[in-house]
């Protein structure tokens, strides 16, 4: 089995700003309501968006506004539209977070600390039908609110992971048939202990983690075809970090339904490092960054997998000849009558 070293292109993807705000139903009167919007993401895995985003987990507590004071609670990684109504004359901080539309996370696994304003996710492992994304806010006036019933506390929601795509091209001609199958990312960090605060979401990859990597399952269901007509790829959401150069992709490549030459090896593996060089100024080299989307690129030609492409020759068949049906007279039937 032949083994090799993969150049990867790599294109950086930020997620773009936030589309338009969407109101959320909630009890009149002093009722406390939440107006949410999400910064966009690209079509790639189960995202949340604006316009997707209506069911999000809530924490909240208010007080007089000391560094210590907020014993008061109001949302207790509760549904946004639980019911909860304002009290006169206090200061209230909310943090808000969906794991996925409408997801919840076991409040073992997820706190708010209204002192600091920060949100903790505990052992955290992304699942790509899950966007993690929250938002915390500052300090709101209950009375403010109390004022103008109409008026929703704002949330700006905020992707907390990463997006790792991989896409394999070839300029191999449709009658090859190149298939790409086995595709994992190998010592990423997979699972870790993350806090969002109004400045953004840092993940501890230092501290204690786990370190399985990710798979790409559309390439182990079956393998995917490429040409130069045909690219096949697969997003993951993933923790973000740092030291990517230090990472690799490993995958398969296979020809199928050529007869090379007896000395070539129709199937061989490959690994490619992670690392990159940011070339919009926005994002750092060597790094997975929140709400980014980083987009590697293999390109896989027939060479990469046997030394002489051009000793492969096509079987081909041809119809010679089908046999035709023989005739033969079997006589007469005796027919006889049946009582049932």
């Amino acid at each position: 089995m032949k083994r090799g070293l993969f150049m990867l292109g790599v294109a950086v993807a930020a997620l773009s700003g936030c589309s338009q705000s969407e109101i959320l139903e909630v009890a009149e009167g002093r009722a406390i309501g939440f107006s949410s919007f999400v910064n966009n993401n690209t079509r790639a895995v189960n995202e949340v968006t604006t316009g997707n985003l209506s069911e999000y987990y809530v924490f909240g507590n208010y007080g007089s506004g000391g560094a210590s004071d907020w014993t008061g609670q109001a949302f207790n990684n509760e549904l946004n539209t639980t019911l909860y109504y304002w009290q006169p004359g206090k200061i209230y901080r909310f943090g808000a977070y969906a794991d996925g539309n409408g997801g919840k996370i076991a409040s073992s696994a997820v706190n708010f600390d209204a002192a600091t304003q920060k949100l903790t996710f505990t052992n955290y492992t992304p699942d790509d039908t899950k966007d993690l994304v929250a938002a915390v806010t500052g300090n709101e006036t209950a009375d403010t609110y109390i004022a103008s019933s109409e008026t929703k506390v704002p949330l700006n929601f905020k992707h907390l992971l990463s997006q790792v795509k991989l896409t394999f091209t070839s300029t191999a001609a449709a009658t090859y048939k190149l298939t790409i199958s086995d595709v994992r990312i190998a010592e990423a960090v997979s699972t870790c202990t993350g806090d969002y605060t109004a400045s953004g979401v840092t993940w501890n990859t230092d501290g204690t983690t786990t370190k399985n990597g990710y798979v790409y399952d559309f390439f182990r269901t079956e393998d995917r075809v490429i040409s130069s007509g045909v690219s096949q790829y697969q997003s993951k959401l993933v923790i973000p970090q740092s030291g990517t150069e230090q990472l690799y992709v490993y995958f398969t490549a296979t020809i199928k339904g050529e007869e090379p030459s007896e000395s070539a090896d129709l199937t061989k593996k490959f690994k490619a490092t992670l690392g990159h060089t940011a070339a919009d100024g926005d994002s750092d080299n060597n790094k997975w960054q929140p709400s980014y989307c980083y987009n590697y690129i293999a390109n896989v030609e027939i060479k990469d997998i046997v030394d002489n492409p051009d000793n492969l020759v096509e079987i081909n068949f041809k119809v010679a000849g089908v046999e035709e049906w023989k005739p033969v007279e079997a006589g007469t039937v005796t027919k006889n009558e049946v009582n049932e």
